[in-house]
């Protein structure tokens, strides 16, 4: 009895270390990118006055509206356009190919590097799910490529005009 009682105790303790672990450590799982409702992205890029990127989309009333706030310019000079679904499926397929849906969760630091890059992503898909993920000077599997896609396809609002 004393034995079996010794087995439970140890189990027990192991389980509230694995509860903790999991806990400090996150276990976001993977999500799938449905239909977008809202998306943001930003980044800095250096810790000057301005040096930030942000690019969102919004769906309200059946619209889609993106802003784009460019690196080096104020946030009052950031500018938002009227997109069409071509536009939001050009996006969602970007962050398909390159398995964003992995990044959920993602929220790793450098605490070694003071003066660093971070960057931010939040997802609300249009079924309630979302996607939150962080880092600052570490960066999730195919970042560079979603980075690069996302410039590149909201930076061409830009330059339309």
């Amino acid at each position: 009895m004393k034995q079996t009682s010794g087995k439970i105790r140890i189990l027990t303790i192991m389980g509230m270390v694995i509860l903790l672990i999991m806990s400090l450590f996150g276990c976001a799982k993977k999500v799938e990118i449905g239909e977008i409702e809202s998306f943001s992205f930003g980044y800095t890029a250096g810790y000057m006055m301005n040096s930030n990127v942000r690019y969102s989309l919004l769906l309200e009333n059946g619209t889609y509206t993106a802003t784009v706030k460019p690196l080096n310019e104020p946030q009052e000079a950031a500018q938002t356009f009227t997109v069409d679904e071509h536009f939001v499926q050009s996006l969602r397929q970007l962050l398909i190919d390159n398995e964003a849906g992995k990044w959920n969760g993602f929220n790793k630091s450098d605490k070694n590097v003071l003066d660093g890059d971070n960057f931010t992503m939040f997802i609300l898909m249009t079924d309630g799910t979302t996607l939150d993920a962080h880092g600052y000077m570490k960066w999730p599997k195919n970042y560079s490529e979603v980075r690069d896609g996302i410039e590149e396809l909201f930076g061409a609002l830009v330059h339309k005009e």
